[in-house]
């Protein structure tokens, strides 16, 4: 017979979670250094995740197959939009009129627009109103070759810089 060592103890792979303790009494918020609370219970914290949040319009789908994207009665709520990014959809007018003549409205926040493959977009608003970009610094179209008119009205864009990151000249 030949010797044969005894059989090792199997290793666990995958050692226990540390238990963490609540925060120490001299431990304080690394968000708003308040002792007694962790960063991601902070309430400072979570209300500015929230802003965020909502200040930002993502990408939309190929799969939506509207004609407008925001009737203006929508649009006059996105006061807190920061930027707006849309890619591969087929409506025709982002911002439309409702009705006969519409109040002209403001976009305050609103930085940046982008457009990419929009091949059936004819306009960033239709209808008879006019919007005021405050901030807007930036416009980037590709891809949208049906584009022919930004918009009816009076649309003031007093901070604008870049068109498809060519310079404006003021």
């Amino acid at each position: 017979m030949a010797y044969q060592p005894p059989p090792q103890p199997k290793k666990n792979s995958n050692p226990p979670p540390v238990k963490k303790d609540n925060p120490k009494k001299d431990q304080g918020c690394h968000y708003c250094n308040v002792v007694g609370h962790w960063k991601r219970n902070c309430p400072l914290y979570l209300d500015e995740l929230r802003e965020i949040g909502s200040r930002r319009l993502g990408t939309w789908a190929p799969a939506l197959q509207l004609k407008k994207l925001f009737p203006v009665s929508v649009a006059k709520g996105l006061v807190n939009l920061e930027r707006l990014s849309i890619k591969y959809c087929v409506f025709k007018s982002v911002i439309a009129g409702e009705g006969e003549t519409e109040q002209a409205f403001d976009l305050c926040r609103l930085a940046e627009i982008s457009f990419y493959s929009l091949p059936h977009l004819e306009s960033f608003s239709s209808g008879n109103f006019g919007i005021k970009y405050p901030e807007l610094v930036k416009v980037s179209i590709s891809g949208c070759s049906s584009m022919r008119l930004w918009g009816n009205g009076v649309h003031e864009t007093p901070e604008l810089k870049f068109v498809d990151d060519v310079p404006v000249k003021a």
